[in-house]
């Protein structure tokens, strides 16, 4: 993939994104050795809940972890739909929500 391709799918993940209503949204390709790699960064806490204090250590168990987890699927599904990766290291895409 050249650099027009790479800022061809750019600018289509950000168009089909646009239908997923996110506070922040980022999206980049790798540089140097991680040329290949697309990074969708989603923003911290992208659902908006607040955190269970009691649930600080068991992730499954808080609404607003359960809601972020549950989004980040969503943009990864999205994601994965536009542009024909898959996840992780089989074609190099990555969703953080941090």
């Amino acid at each position: 993939m050249n650099d027009y391709g790479r800022r061809a799918e750019t600018i289509a993940i950000k168009g089909a994104l646009q239908a997923i209503p996110l506070p922040s949204l980022r999206v980049k390709h790798g540089t140097g050795t991680a040329w290949g790699w697309l990074h969708v960064y989603i923003g911290e806490n992208p659902a908006g809940l607040t955190h269970d204090d009691h649930a600080q250590y068991i992730s499954y168990q808080c609404a607003a972890c359960q809601a972020n987890e549950a989004l980040k699927g969503r943009v990864t599904a999205l994601v994965r739909h536009v542009t024909g990766r898959e996840t992780w290291h089989d074609d190099k895409l990555l969703v953080l929500s941090q």
